[in-house]
C-alpha cells in the first residue's frame, strides 16, 4: 500500500498532448488536442522511496468519426455534414473579424464574421457547410451568398438559404475560409415616361422610353453605369456614335441630380397584361440598383 505523500510521474512513454499527471495525486486531466491512442508507464513513488509502475493507454477520439453523413457541430455558430469519413479526426472552426475582402458587389455583415475550418479527419467529398447569423446582423437577409475561400478567390457555394431560422448552407469540397457576405444592393424611386401618367408604352413604336432614376440619401444616381441599365431587360439605347443616351437632371426638383435613361421600345420584354417593369443597373462600385414603376401596354 506504500507510506504517504505519493509522487506520480510517467516513467516510460507519454500522455496524448493537452492531457497532464498531477504529481501529487495520480489524477490526469486536461482537453486533448489531437486524436490518438498513447500507450505510457506510470509510476508511483511513496515516502519511503517504494515505486511501482502500471503500463496504461488513452484512446482519444475526434469530434468527427468514421461513417456517411456525419454531422459534426455546431462549432462556433458552423454545422458540418460529411458525405463520407474514412478516418476519424478532429473537426475545429475558429471565427474572426479579419479576411479577404468580399468579392466585388458584396459586402460584410455586422459584425464582419469569417470562419476558418480545418479537420484531421480523412473524408470524401463533398461537405455540407451550414452557417448561422445573428438577427440585424445584414441589412438584407434575402440577399445573403456564403461564399469559399478558394485558393485566392472567393467562390458562391450557397444551396440554400432559411432567413426564418438564420441558417444558410454550402457544399464544399476542402475547407479553408468561410464567410457570410450580402449582395450590395439599393433599391431607388424611379419614374417612366417623367411627368406622365398613366405611363403609356406602345410596343409598337420604334422610339425610345425614358426613365429617370432619382437620387436620395441612400442613392446617388451619378454613379450608375448607365450602360448597365435594364429596363424589362431592354438596354439602354445608343447614339450612333455609341454612347449610351443618358444625361443628368434635377427630375424632381430635390436639388439632387437624376439619371435620365433612354431604352429601346422595341427590346422591351412586355406584354398586353403587364401592369409593371422592373429596372435592374449597377454603380461604379457594383452596387445594384433595382426600381420598379407601373406600366399601361399598348399595341
Amino acid at each position: 500500500d506504500g507510506t504517504a505523500p505519493f509522487s506520480w510521474s510517467i516513467a516510460l512513454g507519454s500522455l496524448p498532448a493537452g492531457l497532464s499527471l498531477n504529481s501529487s495525486t495520480g489524477e490526469i486531466s486536461g482537453t486533448p488536442l489531437t486524436v490518438e491512442t498513447a500507450y505510457f508507464t506510470v509510476q508511483v513513488t511513496d515516502a519511503n522511496n517504494q515505486t511501482a509502475t502500471k503500463a496504461l493507454s488513452v484512446v482519444v477520439h475526434g469530434n468527427t468519426p468514421t461513417g456517411s453523413n456525419v454531422t459534426v457541430g455546431p462549432l462556433s455558430g458552423v454545422t458540418l455534414t460529411f458525405s463520407g469519413v474514412t478516418q476519424e479526426g478532429q473537426t475545429t472552426v475558429t471565427s474572426s473579424s479579419g479576411g479577404q475582402p468580399p468579392p466585388t458587389g458584396f459586402k460584410l455583415g455586422s459584425p464582419p464574421t469569417y470562419y476558418s475550418i480545418s479537420t484531421t479527419a480523412v473524408f470524401n467529398p463533398p461537405v455540407e457547410v451550414c452557417i448561422s447569423w445573428t438577427e440585424g446582423q445584414f441589412n438584407n437577409e434575402n440577399n445573403l451568398k456564403l461564399f469559399h475561400l478558394e485558393g485566392t478567390n472567393w467562390v458562391n457555394v450557397t444551396t440554400s438559404l432559411d432567413t426564418v431560422n438564420n441558417v444558410i448552407c454550402g457544399t464544399a469540397n476542402s475547407f479553408s475560409d468561410f464567410a457570410i457576405f450580402e449582395k450590395k444592393q439599393v433599391v431607388a424611386s424611379i419614374d417612366i415616361k417623367p411627368g406622365s401618367y398613366p405611363n403609356s408604352i406602345n410596343l409598337g413604336s420604334s422610339g425610345t422610353v425614358p426613365v429617370a432614376i432619382f437620387s436620395s440619401s441612400e442613392l446617388d444616381a451619378t454613379t450608375i453605369d448607365p450602360l448597365t441599365v435594364t429596363l424589362a431587360s431592354a438596354p439602354v439605347k445608343l447614339r450612333g456614335n455609341g454612347t449610351a443616351m443618358y444625361s443628368f437632371q434635377d427630375v424632381n426638383g430635390d436639388g439632387l441630380l437624376d439619371l435620365v435613361v433612354h431604352v429601346g421600345t422595341e427590346a422591351l420584354q412586355l406584354s398586353s397584361t403587364d401592369e409593371a417593369v422592373n429596372l435592374v443597373g449597377y454603380t461604379f462600385d457594383s452596387t445594384e440598383v433595382i426600381g420598379s414603376d407601373t406600366v399601361r401596354v399598348v399595341q
